[in-house]
């Protein structure tokens, strides 16, 4: 798989239009159309924001290696949260927002 391939894998695993991964790095609208005609590939001046964008490597865009990213505990623990709010209802969400700044209160009146 190449760049561009990977490059487009990730736009749809972002589940985002190829327009709007344009626009947030902020590239000509025929950029990736022009990447896949082969017309150029400035993608490669733009690696290191492309990367940025998608939270990967330039390794990884460049084929050097497999993995995206690695996950930290507190990004899994993040996903894992996420997750479960979403899946409430919207009162038991406030109640769970209700409770965190409960929680962050009770955080900073120890730190005083």
């Amino acid at each position: 798989m190449d760049t561009l391939d990977r490059i487009i894998m990730l736009i749809k695993e972002h589940g985002i239009t190829q327009q709007q991964f344009l626009k947030d790095v902020g590239l000509n609208k025929t950029a990736l159309s022009d990447w896949k005609k082969g017309v150029n590939a400035s993608y490669k001046k733009h690696i290191n924001k492309i990367a940025d964008y998608f939270n990967v490597s330039v390794d990884y865009l460049l084929g050097r290696e497999n993995m995206t990213f690695t996950e930290t505990e507190a990004q899994k623990k993040v996903s894992k949260l996420v997750e479960a709010f979403e899946s409430l209802s919207e009162d038991n969400q406030d109640k769970v927002l209700e409770y965190i700044r409960f929680l962050k209160t009770l955080e900073d009146e120890k730190t005083k």
